[in-house]
C-alpha cells in the first residue's frame, strides 16, 4: 500500500462522516460516497411540503470518549441539544421504563443537522450508489454504481453503511461477508 493511500468511504452517515472528518488531512485523496441527495444516514429526515419529519432515530447517545469532543462542538455551535424526555419501552405488550440515567442528544431543530455539519469536512458524491467493489490484482479495489459506471479506484475503502449494503459489498471478502450477513438490525 502506497505511503498516502487514497481512501473511499462509502455511506454519509455519522459513522462514515465522522470517519470521514477524522481522516482529512491525514489523507490526500478521501471520497465519501452517498446513495441519497442528502447526508445522514439513520438520521434522514423527510419533508412534505412545509413540513418536516425526522423518521429515522429520534435521540442519539454516547459511547464513545473520542465522538464526546464533537458533540461538545455541536452543542457550543448550538446544533445538538440535551434531550430530558421521558422513555419508555415497550416490550410484548409491557411497558418498562427506560435507562433514565443515560444521557440523550437531539440534533437541533432536526436531527439530520450533525451530518450536514460533518459533511462540510468531507468530499461527499451525493446520488453514487456503490453497488459493486472490484479486487485489483496489484492491490486496492475499483468502485462501480448501479449502472456500471466506474467511480475510481482507491487503496483503502471503508464501509460505513447497513448491514445488509455491507453484506452485498463486501463479497470479494467471505469473512466479511458472512459477519455482515449475520447482523441483525434493528429499528431507530
Amino acid at each position: 500500500m502506497p505511503s498516502q493511500p487514497s481512501v473511499a468511504i462509502i455511506g454519509a452517515g455519522i459513522a462514515g462522516l465522522t470517519c470521514g472528518t477524522a481522516l482529512k488531512g491525514m489523507v490526500p485523496h478521501l471520497k465519501v460516497f452517498e446513495k441519497s441527495v442528502f447526508p445522514g444516514g439513520r438520521i434522514s429526515h423527510f419533508r412534505a411540503g412545509e413540513f418536516e419529519f425526522n423518521h429515522g432515530a429520534q435521540y442519539f447517545t454516547i459511547n464513545n470518549p473520542l465522538f464526546l469532543n464533537i458533540v461538545a462542538a455541536w452543542q457550543a455551535d448550538n446544533i445538538v441539544r440535551p434531550w430530558d424526555a421521558w422513555l419508555v419501552e415497550l416490550q410484548k405488550g409491557q411497558i418498562s421504563n427506560s435507562d433514565m440515567a443515560t444521557q440523550r442528544f437531539v440534533g437541533y431543530p432536526r436531527m439530520i443537522v450533525m451530518a450536514e455539519n460533518l459533511a462540510k469536512n468531507c468530499d461527499v458524491v451525493y446520488s453514487s450508489n456503490v453497488c459493486e467493489m472490484e479486487k485489483q490484482v496489484e492491490g486496492g479495489w475499483r468502485l462501480f454504481n448501479e449502472r456500471g459506471d466506474y467511480l475510481g479506484a482507491f487503496d483503502v475503502v471503508i464501509l460505513a453503511t447497513a448491514a445488509h449494503e455491507t453484506a452485498m459489498l463486501a463479497s470479494q471478502i467471505p469473512e466479511l461477508r458472512d459477519k455482515a450477513e449475520s447482523v441483525e438490525m434493528t429499528a431507530c
